[in-house]
């Protein structure tokens, strides 16, 4: 008799060892892929990063590209009427320009390093020394500068026949992509 009652607590006790060695299992198993899942989502987060980074550079080149585009023909017709003593022709040029987007301010500089003409009239007459770069005045090629990732300072110089006539300085900012969240 006691070997039948015996016989239902050990089934008892087995089928609480089986359901205990599941649930254990299930356990481990959701611990094993949530580990999993946190390292796939680190992976995308710096894959994402990485993306972001690349995308902004490709942008950031692309618009150095078409600031260089843009320093020639904006030259030659700043030179044209330089070489006229035209400075309301250079103005309205300027202040033209100056509308489209992202294009911040554009100073032109003569030979002497003072400012003939500039979007922002506060600082025409005035050295460039105050707002510049002298290595912007004595460059014979045209320069892209990068600031921080927010702005791109572009300097090209203006030639006449046989001197050099001043530099063409143009501020434009930039508006970079984020990837969304």
């Amino acid at each position: 008799v006691k070997v039948m009652t015996n016989q239902p607590n050990r089934r008892k006790r087995i089928r609480l060892i089986a359901m205990l060695r599941i649930i254990a299992g299930f356990a481990i198993l959701w611990i094993v892929k949530e580990s999993q899942m946190k390292t796939l989502r680190d992976e995308t987060a710096k894959d994402n990063q990485r993306l972001e980074r690349q995308a902004q550079e490709a942008v950031i080149r692309a618009h150095e590209q078409q600031l260089r585009l843009l320093a020639k023909p904006f030259s030659w017709a700043v030179r044209i009427e330089m070489m006229n003593n035209s400075i309301s022709q250079i103005n309205l040029y300027a202040n033209e320009l100056v509308k489209e987007k992202n294009i911040s301010s554009i100073i032109i500089v003569n030979e002497a390093g003072k400012k003939i003409s500039s979007t922002d009239k506060k600082w025409e007459g005035r050295d460039f020394s105050t707002v510049g770069k002298q290595s912007y005045l004595d460059t014979d090629s045209i320069i892209v500068e990068n600031i921080n990732d927010s702005m791109l300072m572009m300097s090209s110089p203006i030639m006449g026949f046989n001197n050099r006539l001043g530099t063409l300085v143009l501020t434009y900012s930039l508006h970079l992509p984020q990837l969304v969240q």
